[in-house]
């Protein structure tokens, strides 16, 4: 086999791996249930982002569901799963959102017929 040939066979190999990777989420990814619209806030109480973050669902209603990073395990193995590097990290539906973007969340629930900013 050729050197090109290899490397040919070695991409695909890789790519193949890459794409059953991305299709597997870890059993601790949030997103396995929160379908296309349901809300997951991922915190920690002295965060003054997720405060923050929590007042501004509260005031506009909307329905989430929050786990605390550092005292669940659940938050802890979802934050991992998420390859979390800070907080807040709101999940809505299938879609992740690192940190405070509170223009970003908005813009995620506005089709949910849900606003915050």
């Amino acid at each position: 086999m050729t050197g090109k040939a290899l490397m040919l066979l070695l991409a695909a190999i890789l790519s193949v791996m890459f794409v059953a990777h991305k299709r597997q989420p870890d059993g601790n990814d949030p997103r396995l249930a929160t379908g296309s619209d349901q809300i997951v806030l991922l915190s920690a109480q002295w965060c003054g982002y997720c405060k923050a973050l929590r007042t501004a669902l509260v005031a506009h209603a909307v329905p989430f569901r929050e786990i605390d990073v550092e005292t669940t395990d659940e938050g802890a193995r979802a934050y991992a799963s998420l390859h979390g590097n800070g907080i807040p990290i709101t999940v809505v539906g299938q879609n992740v959102v690192y940190g405070y973007d509170v223009a970003r969340v908005d813009e995620l629930l506005k089709p949910l017929g849900l606003q915050i900013h």
